[in-house]
């Protein structure tokens, strides 16, 4: 399977909507069902099948050229070129004025091996892609069960059709690549017929989703990334039983308004923050989930994160695994959350294990805040603040995508006053 990562989809698919700005990328997964499919199959034969009947009758004696064209009910010339590949394999020999022919005992051998080849029956495996409603060529190793699927926050795709597999959904031509040579045969199988199916487990297969907007209409245009590539027949099968609507996605487009935090903390305004040199910039939606990991996988000094809730499909094994090893550098990290008394739209077995972690090192600080509205993240001398939740925007129901853009500033002296500032809120509410 080849995996991409954001920053991968970014590149490669950003400008691949021309007139639209890429919004938001999604992890998503597939439903695929595995199957054992039993088929009728043989060894697929070396020679073609003209060539192969002209073996088999000068086997069975009958050895002039009229009488093997007769046999096979063709005309004597219509052989020419089965006859000359064989003399050339070495195969027949001719005898007299050309009208006779006769095996030699490399054909004779060649026959018998024809001869020796029938039908077996055998199961293979096969992973069937139930959203486009074929047998495709996924490894069941890239599949994941549905609770890894769910941990993950990865938005299921929908299913082309509700009924069980039949006998006829399977086609011969998507199960040739199970039956390549190896595994103790010498040459390929040659499938004969599909006999019956039956289901050995359900998994799903991730795949990245690239939503675009044209700044006009509220539904999104998807592009599916099936093994890293933009996958048209899961993007037709899914315009075709709603695109984003039956996914529940929808952007909500700019205001005339300018986004304003409603955190009662906010850093300085915008204006004032062309002093000491530092750089503003205006980041993208689809963005702000990278600068997360480049904060989790590059920052030496110090990390700060604020935001309202907490889920596990963001804050999964691959975050805590980077967070702890910033922690094990010695990265001073804060992460403070909480809105609302009932802790509604919060993982608790999130916040669980980085309490777990806030136990283990003393660098680390973990604040559940009372009421926050903050979005904000600070990595060395960055910090980012927008409407954008840093450790939910995975795993939420209402997919709604807003096109306002996150403000970066970076520059040394300009951080250090927020983060002070930030740090200080944290601190007051331990």
């Amino acid at each position: 399977m080849s995996y991409l990562t954001d920053q991968d989809v970014a590149e490669r698919f950003r400008e691949a909507r021309p007139g639209r700005d890429l919004v938001a990328i999604e992890e998503a997964a597939i439903p695929v069902t595995v199957l054992r499919v039993l088929v009728s199959a043989q060894e697929e034969k070396p020679l073609p099948l003209l060539e192969e009947f002209v073996l088999r009758a000068l086997f069975n004696g009958i050895r002039e050229i009229g009488e093997v064209a007769s046999f096979l009910g063709l005309g004597a010339d219509q052989l020419d070129d089965a006859l000359i590949a064989q003399v050339q394999a070495g195969n027949i020999t001719y005898r007299g004025d050309g009208e006779v022919a006769t095996l030699t005992s490399r054909g004779k051998l060649a026959a018998i091996d024809l001869m020796s080849i029938s039908a077996i029956e055998q199961e293979i495996p096969a992973c069937f892609d139930r959203s486009i409603w074929r047998v495709t060529e996924y490894r069941e190793s890239d599949l994941i069960a549905k609770k890894a699927a769910r941990e993950q926050g990865l938005l299921v795709m929908p299913a082309a059709r509700t009924q069980h597999i039949e006998r006829e959904d399977l086609r011969l031509m998507d199960l040739e690549h199970l039956v390549s040579p190896g595994k103790g045969r010498a040459r390929r199988l040659q499938l004969l017929s599909i006999l019956r199916s039956r289901v050995t487990k359900h998994r799903y297969l991730p795949v990245k989703l690239a939503l675009f907007s044209d700044g006009v209409r509220t539904e999104p245009e998807i592009l599916v990334i099936v093994n890293g590539e933009e996958s048209f027949s899961h993007q037709r099968e899914l315009e075709s039983l709603g695109g984003a609507v039956a996914l529940g996605m929808k952007v909500e487009l700019p205001s005339a308004v300018p986004f304003v935090s409603s955190s009662n903390f906010e850093p300085q305004d915008v204006a004032d923050r062309g002093d000491d040199g530092a750089s503003i910039t205006q980041i993208g939606v689809f963005e702000h989930p990278l600068r997360l990991r480049a904060a989790l996988s590059s920052a030496q000094r110090r990390i700060l994160i604020i935001s309202p809730w907490i889920r596990r499909a963001v804050v999964n094994s691959q975050f805590l695994t980077d967070l702890e090893r910033r922690l094990k550098g010695g990265v001073d990290v804060q992460i403070g959350y909480g809105i609302g008394l009932d802790g509604a739209g919060t993982d608790q077995a999130a916040v669980d294990k980085l309490n777990a972690l806030a136990r283990t090192y003393l660098n680390f600080n973990f604040v559940r805040l009372p009421n926050t509205h903050a979005k904000i993240l600070i990595y060395d001398d960055v910090y980012i603040t927008s409407s954008f939740n840093w450790l939910s925007f995975r795993g939420d129901p209402n997919r709604t995508y807003r096109m306002e853009e996150g403000t970066l500033v970076a520059g040394i002296a300009q951080t250090d006053r927020v983060h002070a500032r930030y740090s200080r809120v944290l601190k007051d509410s331990q």
